[in-house]
């Protein structure tokens, strides 16, 4: 049981010495390998059993690269990220900013020249298709105008020949 409690303990330390190892030491002193790039990859397992016999085995891999000495803080570019201090543009003379405005007048009124001849181009064959749909639906009315009469007609034969019908039914009764 002492035995137990002293491999036990052996691997807590162990543990705890590798892992105060990982943080405090290493061949740099905790600075990387000096060539201002992070990276760090571990792997451990442990294992144990226990009866009255014990069985302890433990594995583990570690790799870890950290920021060199001398590191800004700024992704190595003076402090500025990569980019140069920006104070500004330099500003425009009266002469360069007519010129501008110039500029941008002229092509606003290009844009809309070329927005109202696009508009025109379309216009033409709506006007077309809206002339073919008036026509159809011009037709299709002849059409059905036609039907009422021919329908009306036909209605107005056949009440003549019930009406005829009735008549001669009723005179023969009368004649009975």
């Amino acid at each position: 049981m002492k035995t137990l409690v002293k491999i036990a303990a052996i691997a807590v330390i162990a543990t705890t010495s590798a892992t105060a190892s990982a943080w405090w030491g290493g061949p740099f002193n905790n600075n990387g390998n000096g060539f201002g790039n992070g990276n760090s990859a571990a792997d451990g397992n442990f294992d144990m059993s226990f009866s009255m016999s014990s069985n302890v085995s433990g594995n583990g891999n570690g790799n870890g690269n950290g920021y060199g000495n001398g590191h800004n803080g700024y992704n190595g570019y003076n402090g500025y990220n990569g980019y140069a201090p920006y104070y500004g543009a330099p500003a425009l003379t009266e002469e360069q900013q007519k010129e501008m405005a110039d500029q941008h007048a002229a092509a606003m009124k290009a844009q809309q020249e070329a927005q109202a001849a696009y508009f025109a181009r379309m216009d033409a064959p709506r006007q077309e298709m809206m002339k073919q749909q008036q026509e159809q639906m011009a037709a299709m009315q002849a059409r059905r105008d036609e039907m009422m009469a021919k329908m009306e007609e036909m209605r107005a034969e056949s009440m003549a020949r019930h009406t005829a019908s009735f008549q001669q039914a009723a005179v023969t009764t009368e004649a009975k």
